[in-house]
């Protein structure tokens, strides 16, 4: 009997043992590269907001009057440009979407006021051609976006993937908590056409840079090192906005340098973060 008990006693404090073990493991993994993680988050969020508009601008200049297709249709098949609720005002070269001072619900639940200005030169693909966007006390879910975005086309020839220089220039996110985000940015995308829209990808090369400072008042400068890739299909789900399916991402953040790396083309929100040490942490950026 007492041999019984003993052994029972060992089993109730090894359970104990790997327990408290398991509970210190999980402790250890919610805090290394904690930091990391926050800034790779906030970093997703700003550059989803700005990535998401860079598409809107690009579906405006693609339906325009007078595109090299020649549609000229004010419908576009884009709730956030044909929304009931947003007033369109189009010319030969701009576009002003006006979501209201009231709010204007899209049909993926963001509520947008305020306007967008949409400006094109040139034409649909054409070498040369520019796309800029600006926001006029545009807020998306209550958060103020401020900038102005200039997309050159580099093309030597219009038979080629639009090959876009990317410059954004007093870049704003206020935020509905009180907090701010700044960006600047200076990169390159190429925008590979699909069979249909859904299908198109969307690289932003290797080299691309941006800086800021986060919502969390983090000083931080980004360089991409390996493209990376966005599918139109993967924003079908209105939870996943614009981030990236794969590629690498170098960022700097007072002086400590660490990784993001998006994955391998799966559609998902997994990313997998590593700082200079080789120390590792998968995040689901769903759950931040």
């Amino acid at each position: 009997m007492k041999t019984t008990r003993y052994a029972l006693g060992l089993m109730f404090v090894a359970g104990i043992w790997v327990s408290s073990c398991n509970d210190e493991n999980d402790d250890l993994n919610t805090e290394i590269l904690s930091e990391e993680v926050t800034v790779a988050a906030d970093l997703t969020v700003d550059e989803a907001q700005y990535e998401d508009l860079d598409d809107l601008a690009n579906v405006a200049f693609e339906f325009g009057p007078g595109n090299s297709a020649g549609r000229t249709t004010e419908e576009t098949d884009d709730d956030r440009i044909d929304a009931v609720c947003a007033v369109k005002t189009w010319t030969d070269s701009t576009l002003t979407i006006d979501y209201g001072k009231e709010g204007c619900t899209l049909p993926d639940g963001q509520v947008r006021t305020g306007k967008i200005h949409i400006t094109w030169t040139g034409r649909r693909w054409e070498a040369g051609s520019v796309i800029t966007w600006e926001a006029e006390d545009l807020s998306i879910n209550d958060n103020l976006i401020i900038g102005k975005r200039t997309l050159t086309n580099l093309n030597d020839s219009n038979e080629e993937a639009p090959h876009h220089n990317i410059e954004l220039t007093g870049g704003q996110i206020k935020f509905s908590d009180g907090t701010t985000a700044t960006r600047e940015v200076d990169r390159e995308r190429v925008w590979y056409r699909g069979n249909n829209p859904l299908r198109d990808e969307v690289h932003i090369l290797e080299g691309s840079m941006a800086t800021g400072k986060t919502r969390s008042d983090v000083n931080y400068s980004t360089i991409v090192l390996e493209d990376m890739v966005y599918l139109r299909d993967c924003r079908v789900n209105g939870r996943r906005r614009f981030i990236p399916v794969q590629g690498v991402k170098q960022v700097t953040k007072e002086g400590e340098v660490f990784t993001i790396n998006f994955g391998d083309g799966t559609c998902d929100t997994l990313v997998t973060i590593t700082d200079n040490e080789g120390n590792e942490r998968e995040v689901d950026l769903l759950d931040l």
